[in-house]
């Protein structure tokens, strides 16, 4: 593979080996199964370059993208990154406060949305925005398979994507640089906003590029993406299969039957998915059955899934585990897919970008481990992320005085570049594949006027591997809400994922007594969670 600095040589490059092979198949309910070559794709990316540039927009703005995976997000991606724009893609399951933080934080000029996509309404999604939008610099409302969005304010000026795509002739010459921040990737805040993980077009072009060289991804492959393209362990390896040759099918979401029936129709060889759904997948009667296609490689994160990597082999398909971060980028380490099953199913596994270092630090003192004593993970190396977007105070507690990122993950490391993840070594949870910060929550909950406290434990499910987030509330003298008012109320505020289960009201919580006062102790709510969840429901007293 030719050495590239920037995203688009990368895939220019890989456009020009093979130009007529086929890029994206969009089984989106909009692309219908529509399949463009290396050379459309290509070609729909210049046009939409043109466009952008016709519009204002120039090296180093920021371009927003409020779309589920499909194939103009990758259009938009390629043309902002061929004109050195930065991307900022907006989880389609946040809610308008966590949109309107975002908006501000990126200062993008122009937010590219799909109004209303299979079930999903993203414009409803924006509602709360518009009252606020004076604090953004947002000029440009760019609408996929709509002409208008609903509800936007008539003040920002709205084009159809189409109708920004312009003849190729009209296209400039390529303009982003290196070191040109390119995307970021939202990650988990210490209160209720999330940060947002910066990296340039050399730390992504590396990266996928050696992602795509151990895991082997040739032009001979076809991959299944049915995780979000707006986060790293979806980003990565669609990124890394775009610039191997590879021919990528994308799923905006898992729905099981159109997952399998993908599988199958396009003979799919290469899988990359949540532990939840892909116990799902193997356990599929048709899967079991041997119409799974060629499907013979499949990689997941998990911290037990000794299940799925011993389901897999029964089946003739390889499944590994997977490390990584919006920091690190998933897939920071990983496993060979010819390694023992007990291996394959330990959450790490070898490093993989060749310039990447890890060690394992004493929790307390900070002094570095020597391998096999666990501590917290740290790292070092040109693919890390450059900073947290206009954020250098979280930037900076990320990084030790001597320059490794603290992970804030607990593991030990093994000689060969081999780390293992054992857990986080704080409060967050990891829900739906997204990590989640408990103080997102409880400020929600104490947002609310019966809500006086609010504390968050997660319980996890053992077959999605999924964190449960149960709440427990101690409600105001003199007020009353029930659960499900406080459940309805996070509803409307967050993402559907960082929504509670469960809440219940305590009237005091337990405490150990500390230097500074008491303590609440979570380890004692989350046992007091994990039983109520074993137990039926009920209505709180």
């Amino acid at each position: 593979m030719t050495a590239c600095s920037t995203v688009y040589e990368l895939f220019a490059d890989a456009a020009k080996r093979r130009p007529d092979r086929i890029a994206l198949v969009d089984e989106t309910l909009y692309g219908r199964g529509a399949a463009l070559t290396y050379t459309e794709l290509d070609t729909a990316s210049r046009e939409l370059s043109a466009g952008l540039h016709a519009l204002g927009l120039r090296r180093g703005d920021a371009i927003a993208l409020l779309l589920p995976s499909c194939a103009e997000w990758v259009m938009t991606f390629l043309a902002a990154a061929r004109l050195g724009l930065l991307v900022v893609p907006l989880n389609t399951r946040y809610r308008g406060a966590e949109l309107l933080h975002l908006l501000r934080v990126s200062r993008a000029k122009a937010l590219v949305v799909a109004p209303r996509f299979e079930s999903v309404d993203l414009a409803g999604r924006l509602v709360d925005v518009w009252p606020r939008r004076e604090s953004l610099e947002l000029r440009w409302l760019v609408p996929v398979h709509a002409t208008t969005v609903p509800g936007a304010p008539d003040a920002l000026a709205t084009v159809p994507l189409e109708d920004l795509r312009r003849p190729v002739a009209d296209s400039i010459a390529p303009c982003g640089e290196p070191a040109d921040p390119v995307i970021v990737f939202g990650t988990s805040g210490t209160t209720s906003a999330p940060k947002l993980a910066v990296h340039t077009q050399q730390t992504v072009t590396r990266h996928i590029s050696e992602v795509a060289a151990v895991v082997d991804l040739t032009e001979s492959d076809v991959a299944l993406s049915v995780l979000p393209l707006n986060g790293t362990f979806g980003f990565v390896p669609f990124a890394a299969g775009l610039s191997a040759g590879t021919t990528q099918v994308l799923l905006p979401v898992h729905d099981l039957d159109r997952t399998v029936e993908a599988l199958a129709r396009h003979s799919i060889t290469f899988l990359t998915c949540a532990e939840g759904p892909l116990r799902e997948v193997l356990a599929d009667p048709r899967v079991a059955a041997g119409q799974a296609g060629r499907l013979r490689r499949i990689v997941t994160a998990g911290v037990a899934i000794e299940d799925i990597v011993a389901a897999a082999d029964a089946r003739g398909i390889r499944a590994v585990n997977v490390y990584g971060s919006s920091e690190l980028f998933a897939f920071a380490a990983t496993w060979d897919f010819a390694a023992p099953p007990g291996s394959r199913a330990v959450a790490g596994g070898r490093l993989i970008p060749s310039g990447l270092s890890v060690r394992a630090a004493d929790v307390d003192t900070g002094e570095p481990l020597p391998d096999g004593c666990e501590g917290e993970l740290q790292f070092r190396g040109p693919t890390l992320f450059t900073g947290y977007l206009a954020n250098p105070e979280a930037t900076s507690r990320a990084f030790t005085a001597d320059g490794w990122y603290r992970s804030g993950d607990r593991g030990r490391t093994l000689p060969d570049r081999i780390l293992e993840y054992h857990s986080r070594l704080g409060d967050a949870m990891r829900v739906k594949g997204y990590l989640v910060n408990p103080a997102d929550i409880e400020t929600c909950l104490m947002a609310h006027p019966a809500v006086e406290f609010a504390q968050l434990v997660g319980v996890r499910e053992p077959h999605t591997g999924d964190d449960q987030p149960i709440a427990f509330v101690r409600i105001s003298p003199g007020a009353s809400a029930r659960p499900d008012d406080l459940i309805e109320h996070c509803r409307q505020l967050l993402a559907g994922f960082k929504v509670p289960v469960r809440v219940i009201a305590l009237a005091e919580f337990p405490t150990t007594p500390s230097a500074n006062g008491d303590k609440i102790r979570k380890d004692r709510l989350r046992e007091m969670a994990a039983a109520l969840l074993a137990a039926p429901e009920q209505e709180n007293p």
